[in-house]
């Protein structure tokens, strides 16, 4: 709980499940006479049905408002932003150069580019990314009673998420048209750089399975092999860290909270609190704490290595997808893995469907293209279809219309 004499208001700006997560921790968080305003700019409505399912004060705690009136109120100085992740940037970037300081959703920027647009905008002010990981108590409990890292150090990190979770009351979802390593590498560089803050960090090797629903790296954090396995419809979901060396194996379960650790099979004891992670995040943002790790790796400037890993890994990942279209499209025996290959093609036309609504105003095309059925553009790539808006919008996407040319030749 933050002091009573706690005074500067806060707004939550998003409209998704994650945004209400942030609002129902910072009501949890702050003292009863500041206000929380919420603005969704798609979906302002929700927030008001949320208000009446609240406590019996929510209409005093709580305020729907727009972004005009969040950018223009000089009594709101902090912002707490959860919106789509393609929408992150440009909304981050907003609120800052209005004078505001600003917490963000991971990830807070899709590319290098974009997440230096957003440490220019962040020049004076304090600007910091989720990284509720670093605050997870029985987490740190399990790196605090680590060995000395040696030559034979080696570590591997599973994170898998189940077809279905529910989790903070709501069903989980994902954004279909981002692939799983821009969603989620925020949290595995949180956790390595929590396990060696100056050691450097490189990307070594990726391998997609599935279509892309998974993905395999190995990086190297100093001179430790890191396995890294995340995944996307999984039949459990999985959050585990494990730290090998010879003659001992550490692993630390953190799938449900608090986790439980284990070495060489026998449990350890882990020193947690009840206080999730989010709310020990959000509670030393709101205390503006500068100085301890997780702080300061939070901070932007520091997370942009993430965005720049990530996007490396992504941009591999990506161009195994389309060879891995390509060799089912081609195969002589039709196709080998129906739902492999149609998630692949629906995550890359959803990924250029979004791109192309950023880029214009023409929803009506994109919504049509986007609805595309995956035999529609296995056919496109067969040259099989007279459909003028669908090719016109799949052959604005590179790796489609590649792999559309090598299977002309190949006719």
């Amino acid at each position: 709980m933050i002091k009573n004499d706690y005074q500067e208001q806060v707004a939550v700006i998003g409209g998704g499940r994650w945004a209400r997560v942030i609002a129902s921790t910072l009501d949890s968080l702050l003292p009863s006479q500041v206000k929380i305003s919420l603005c969704s700019f798609s979906n302002s409505t929700g927030w008001s049905d949320w208000i009446k399912l609240q406590t019996a004060n929510s209409d005093e705690r709580f305020q729907v408002v727009n972004a005009a009136s969040i950018l223009s109120d000089h009594s709101i100085q902090r912002c707490f932003i959860a919106r789509a992740a393609r929408e992150q940037t440009k909304t981050t970037c907003r609120f800052l150069e209005a004078g505001k300081d600003v917490y963000v959703e991971k990830p807070f920027a899709l590319t290098t580019a974009q997440a230096r647009e957003v440490c220019l905008a962040a020049t004076g002010r304090d600007c910091r990314t989720s990284l509720v990981f670093l605050y997870h108590d029985g987490l740190n409990s399990f790196v605090k009673q680590l060995q000395k890292f040696t030559e034979d150090t080696s570590l591997e990190i599973e994170w898998c998420d189940a077809t279905v979770e529910v989790r903070h009351g709501e069903t989980k979802t994902y954004d279909a048209s981002l692939n799983v390593v821009l969603d989620v590498f925020f949290h595995i560089w949180g956790i390595l750089r929590g396990l060696a803050p100056q050691a450097s960090l490189e990307v070594i090797s990726v391998d997609i399975e599935r279509g892309g629903k998974c993905t395999n790296m190995k990086l190297k954090l100093g001179q430790i092999p890191v396995r890294v396995k995340v995944e996307r419809e999984a039949e459990i979901r999985t959050r585990r860290l494990v730290v090998r060396q010879i003659g001992e194996e550490r692993d630390m379960d953190f799938s449900t909270f608090p986790g439980s650790a284990r070495r060489n099979g026998h449990l350890l004891p882990l020193q947690t609190s009840p206080k999730m992670p989010m709310a020990l995040q959000l509670e030393t943002v709101l205390r503006c704490e500068t100085k301890s790790l997780p702080s300061r790796l939070s901070n932007v400037h520091l997370a942009k290595e993430a965005v720049t890993l990530a996007e490396q890994i992504f941009d591999e990942a990506r161009r195994q997808q389309y060879a891995f279209i390509g060799q089912q499209i081609a195969s002589p025996r039709n196709i080998q893995d129906t739902s492999s290959l149609h998630y692949a093609i629906q995550e890359i036309v959803s990924d250029l469907a979004a791109n192309f609504a950023n880029l214009n105003e023409n929803g009506k095309a994109v919504f049509t293209a986007k609805s595309a059925v995956t035999g529609d553009v296995v056919n496109w790539l067969k040259g099989r279809t007279n459909n003028a808006e669908l090719a016109t919008f799949l052959s604005l996407d590179p790796g489609l219309s590649a792999i559309r040319m090598l299977l002309d030749d190949k006719a």
